[in-house]
């Protein structure tokens, strides 16, 4: 296994001011061979997954329309169709958003009026150290609303 260790000190700052200087963390950059965004102890692990091929990762090995990259970034499981990034949405009350959000990992829910339109954030879930199910409601839905889901946040 191959990885480089970097040690960052970060000093935060906003409107109101800056925070104090952080002890120093460990980042740790994992070798990518076939450059596929998998991390070549990843597919090291896993059957049928090769570090010197880079087609692997765009594959969609549960059928589920999700290549296996875009899966295992959303932590979810590649190998089942019934596991995929996926919102449910009730038209109770304007309208409620629900998804798994999975431990450890941030989200961005994106709406548009129009699917040729720009889309645009309607909210952003932070990463928790716990998997759970969050609701989010929008009083004011519109007719014809569409949403969508993302990983990590987006601008």
């Amino acid at each position: 296994m191959s990885f480089n260790n970097v040690r960052f000190t970060v000093a935060i700052a906003n409107m109101v001011g800056n925070a104090p200087v952080t002890a120093s963390a460990m980042l740790t950059v994992l070798s990518d061979m076939d450059r596929d965004g998998l991390p070549d102890v990843w597919e090291t692990n896993h059957p049928g997954f090769s570090t010197t091929d880079p087609n692997d990762a765009a594959r969609d090995d549960d059928g589920d329309g999700m290549s296996n990259a875009a899966e295992i970034f959303a932590g979810t499981d590649y190998l089942d169709a019934e596991s995929y990034l996926k919102l449910e949405i009730s038209a109770a009350q304007g309208a409620t958003v629900r998804f798994t959000a999975i431990s450890n990992r941030t989200y961005t829910v994106q709406f548009s009026d129009n699917l040729g339109a720009v889309w645009q954030k309607f909210a952003d879930v932070l990463a928790r150290m716990n998997s759970r199910v969050e609701l989010l409601i929008d009083p004011k839905p519109g007719s014809n609303r569409y949403y969508r889901l993302v990983t990590p946040i987006q601008p």
